[in-house]
C-alpha cells in the first residue's frame, strides 16, 4: 500500500491533432483534453533502463493521481505540461494499479521530442 501522495503538482494534458494543409501534407498541433490534474509527481525509481534513461538525458516520472473518466482517456502519444513550471512531459503509459480504479499511475519522460 502506497503512503498518503502529495498532491502538489497540476498537470494539463493535450493531444496531437492533424488536419491537412493546402498540399494534402498533414499539419499537427497540440489542442487541450480538457483534463487537468492535481496528482504527486516523482522520478521512477529502478533499475539499469531507468538509469541509463538519465545518463542520455531523459528522465522518467509517475505521476499518481486519482482516477476519473478524464484520466483514462490519457494515453501514449499525448503529452502533459505542468501547469506551473510549463515543462513537457510525453505520456508513456497510463494504469489502473490498485486494481480498483481508485488512483492511476501516469509514467511519463522529460528530456525528449514531444509527440
Amino acid at each position: 500500500m502506497r503512503q498518503t501522495p502529495q498532491m502538489n503538482t497540476r498537470l494539463k494534458f493535450q493531444r496531437r491533432t492533424t488536419t491537412p494543409d493546402a498540399y494534402g501534407n498533414e499539419e499537427g498541433a497540440w489542442a487541450d483534453l480538457g483534463v487537468e490534474r492535481y496528482g504527486e509527481l516523482k522520478p521512477t525509481r529502478g533499475g539499469e533502463d531507468v538509469q541509463a534513461s538519465r545518463l542520455s538525458g531523459r528522465t522518467l516520472f509517475d505521476f499518481w493521481t486519482p482516477s476519473d473518466a478524464g484520466t483514462i482517456s490519457v494515453g501514449p502519444g499525448d503529452r502533459a505540461i505542468d501547469v506551473r513550471t510549463q515543462r513537457v512531459f510525453n505520456v508513456r503509459f497510463n494504469e489502473d494499479m490498485d486494481g480498483q480504479n481508485q488512483e492511476r499511475l501516469i509514467q511519463l519522460e522529460a528530456g525528449v521530442a514531444d509527440g
